[in-house]
């Protein structure tokens, strides 16, 4: 999972993971607590639309805003 130091400090405080340092987003079993935490994050910020969650774990979600504007979350269409 690609976290950056700044989330993985966050969402390790979320999961009150004690004694927490950045050197541990190298360790296999709690980059995947985070990673899978935060990526749930952002799944429910968007309403279970996995491409806008995919977009914002990886860009930002101040960068997916910027994409999508002022408004409502608009619904990806899924093809037949």
């Amino acid at each position: 999972m690609q976290l950056m130091p700044k989330t993985g400090k966050t969402v390790a405080k979320q999961v009150k993971l004690k004694g927490y340092n950045n050197a541990q987003l190298f360790t296999p079993a709690i980059n995947l607590e985070l990673g899978t935490r935060y990526f749930k994050e952002m799944v429910d910020k968007y309403n279970g639309q996995f491409e806008y969650a995919l977009a914002a774990y990886n860009a930002g979600t101040d960068r997916v805003g910027d994409w999508l504007g002022p408004g409502p979350l608009p619904r990806i269409r899924k093809s037949s």
